[in-house]
């Protein structure tokens, strides 16, 4: 009887032990959606924080630019127009971000105000700019009289460089004949202005190119295309000729739509008239042989074909 007692003793105590070890289903499914719940409020507040810091930690905002390509052209020309995207204009929208800005409309921006062939701007992770440039190539300096401009091989203004200077004019006297009403003629002297290039600061200052000096009425126009593309052609291959004989260097350009062809003015103390649409191979070798047995003091004139008048 007491063997019943002592095993039936036993028998609750490990039963009510091994409910103990038992888990509620019911207290885990409340435990689960509390936590659900939790997590759920505090998920957007996390997503919202860690885009905020994306956004606006200073590690992230581009402060460094890098140029390369550049000749003609100032890196502090481009880097204006640059810095002038990358600055906030308010608070809130931090352009300058590096996940934010967009180098294919800075690029497209670039393109827009300069004269270059092709430009590629890249983002350097986390804070860092690249802008690559490839320039026109340079052929010539344009003197309309009031400004020299850069020029392209087929004629096209490339830049504005600089204005033309107030010691390349000069006045030259020459006398004029008037008559006054009830008196006899008289003679009177007139002043004249005369632009002559500095072309020995021009090349010092911009580099060794051939000066175009345009004497046309129209050459003051606000245009693109500064000189036909043929002219523009035959006066590089002159220019080129000339460099390559050595016989004479080419000082400047003129061209006058007064006349036809165009003049070099030389170092010597006579300048060369040349057809710039004509054979400038003959034109050049004309002027080789002439200059080998003659020694002219005013000009030389290839224009007329076979021909060569000289004074």
């Amino acid at each position: 009887m007491r063997k019943t007692k002592v095993s039936r003793r036993r028998y609750r105590h490990h039963e009510e032990a091994a409910a103990l070890r038992l888990n509620n289903p019911f207290k885990i499914k409340k435990v689960a959606g509390r936590l659900r719940r939790i997590t759920a409020s505090f998920l957007p507040i996390i997503i919202i924080s860690w885009v905020g810091l994306l956004l606006y930690l200073p590690y992230f905002q581009i402060n460094r630019v890098s140029y390369s390509g550049l000749k003609v052209i100032k890196a502090s020309e481009i880097d204006n127009l640059v810095q002038g995207r990358l600055r906030p204009r308010s608070i809130i929208w931090p352009v300058n971000n590096y996940f934010i800005f967009r180098e294919d409309s800075m690029a497209q921006l670039i393109d827009e105000k300069f004269s270059i062939n092709s430009v590629l701007v890249t983002k350097s992770f986390p804070n860092m700019l690249n802008v690559q440039v490839e320039e026109k190539t340079s052929a010539g300096i344009y003197d309309n009289g009031s400004g020299y401009y850069l020029l392209d091989g087929e004629g096209n203004k490339i830049k504005y460089l600089r204005g033309v200077g107030a010691n390349e004019f000069s006045f030259t006297s020459s006398i004029a004949s008037t008559t006054i009403l009830s008196t006899s003629p008289s003679t009177t002297p007139a002043s004249t202005v005369v632009h002559l290039p500095d072309y020995r600061g021009i090349v010092g200052e911009f580099g060794d190119y051939p000066i175009i000096y345009d004497q046309s009425p129209g050459a003051a126009e606000e245009r693109e295309l500064l000189i036909d593309p043929k002219i523009m052609d035959g006066l590089m291959a002159f220019y080129n000729a000339l460099r390559s004989i050595k016989a004479i260097h080419a000082n400047y350009f003129t061209i006058n739509e007064a006349e036809t062809g165009i003049t070099v003015l030389t170092d010597k103390p006579y300048s060369v008239k040349f057809q710039p649409d004509a054979n400038i191979e003959n034109q050049i070798s004309k002027l080789q042989i002439f200059l080998k047995y003659n020694k002219p003091v005013e000009y030389v004139d290839l224009r007329f074909g076979d021909r060569i008048y000289w004074k």
